[in-house]
């Protein structure tokens, strides 16, 4: 398959996502009331052109990559957008559960089952 061929399929797809991400966001809340705009992870979020694609596809002015930065966990590789929704929820998931338990050092106990 030529490269152009895929790179066609990947931006129909990608602009289906947006548009379907716009329309669900739009039936629940004003877009103008999302000030902060749209944060893209995974590993879709490194595609080249893709904040401009979504910006226009969403039709937000702030569209942005996120990583989960600095995790408490040796490598830098655990900083890439790829691992950013997957993080989130062990954190989220450790949160809840320090919460319920009430101790401090739950969240890494969590996140030291994943890696």
């Amino acid at each position: 398959m030529p490269a152009s061929t895929a790179r066609d399929i990947i931006q129909s797809r990608m602009q289906e996502i947006f548009e379907l991400a716009q329309q669900e966001v739009s039936r629940h809340y004003r877009l103008a009331s999302l000030t902060g705009g749209f944060m893209l992870t995974g590993g879709g979020a490194l595609l080249k052109g893709i904040l401009d694609l979504a910006a226009a596809q969403m039709n937000c002015s702030k569209v942005a990559v996120g990583s989960p930065g600095k995790v408490g966990v040796p490598g830098e590789e655990w900083t890439s957008p790829v691992y950013a929704s997957s993080i989130g929820l062990v954190l989220y998931g450790a949160k809840r559960n320090f919460r319920r338990l009430g101790r401090l050092s739950v969240w890494r106990e969590v996140l030291d089952r994943f890696i």
